[in-house]
């Protein structure tokens, strides 16, 4: 589904990228978001994100 919709998927990047798993719940009739998931819980993120500068 991700690939079929490249529209919305950017819409919700995860710093500049399409990360999986990311869930977005939209109505299907006015397609409004009613709720977006993933790809990992904030504070996780933050940790990658701070391990990942260590790195360079």
């Amino acid at each position: 589904l991700r690939d079929e919709h490249p529209g919305i998927m950017d819409a919700f990047l995860t710093n500049g990228g399409r990360s999986i798993p990311k869930v977005i719940l939209l109505d299907a009739r006015t397609l409004e978001v009613l709720g977006s998931w993933g790809p990992r819980p904030a504070e996780v993120q933050e940790m990658v994100m701070a391990a990942r500068a260590d790195l360079s």
